[in-house]
C-alpha cells in the first residue's frame, strides 16, 4: 500500500494539531540508550540517518519526512531505536509506523546491498522495528571490522 505524499502530509498536520501543543509524550533516554563511543558507532549512525530519512521519503515524500524527523526529535534521539520507534508509532499509529519502519529497514537493506533474512518478519504484523535495526547493525559493524 502506498500512502500519497500529500495524504500523509495532511495527516501528520492533523495529528500533530490534536495533541496539546503538539509536545509527542517521548522520552529521552531509557536503560536501552547507547552513548556514541567509537568511529565505528558514528559511521552507524550517519549509515542509520540517511537510511532513515531515505526510507520515509519512498513513502511520504521529502517535507513529510522532514515533519516527522523534526516532530520525533530524531537527531536527538537517533541513538536511542526503542525511543524513535514510540515516537513515530504515538505520531502515525501502529498500522503507520509499520509501514514507515518497514521502509527504513528495506532501505538500510538495500544500501548493504543484502536481502532482509525471514527472520525479521518484514512480511507481517510482529514486525520489530528495534529489533531489526539492531539486526543491521551488527551486518553493519561485522562489515566495518573486515576493513
Amino acid at each position: 500500500m502506498i500512502i500519497s505524499s500529500w495524504y500523509l502530509h495532511a495527516y501528520i498536520q492533523a495529528r500533530t494539531a490534536s495533541l496539546v501543543g503538539g509536545n509527542f509524550p517521548i522520552p529521552i533516554q531509557d536503560d536501552n540508550w547507547e552513548p556514541k563511543e567509537d568511529s565505528q558507532v558514528s559511521d552507524f549512525q550517519e549509515f542509520f540517518k540517511k537510511s532513515f530519512f531515505d526510507g520515509i521519503v519512498k513513502i511520504t515524500g521529502e517535507s513529510s519526512a522532514e515533519a516527522i524527523l523534526y516532530h520525533i526529535k530524531f537527531d536527538e534521539n537517533s541513538r536511542n531505536f526503542p525511543v524513535v520507534h514510540s515516537g513515530i508509532e504515538s505520531m502515525l499509529g501502529k498500522s503507520g509506523a509499520i509501514i514507515i519502519e518497514k521502509s527504513i529497514i528495506n532501505e538500510m537493506f538495500a544500501r548493504l546491498k543484502e536481502k532482509p533474512p525471514a527472520i525479521l518478519n518484514l512480511s507481517n504484523e510482529n514486525f520489530d522495528f528495534v529489533k531489526s535495526v539492531k539486526y543491521v547493525r551488527e551486518i553493519y559493524n561485522e562489515r566495518a571490522n573486515r576493513r
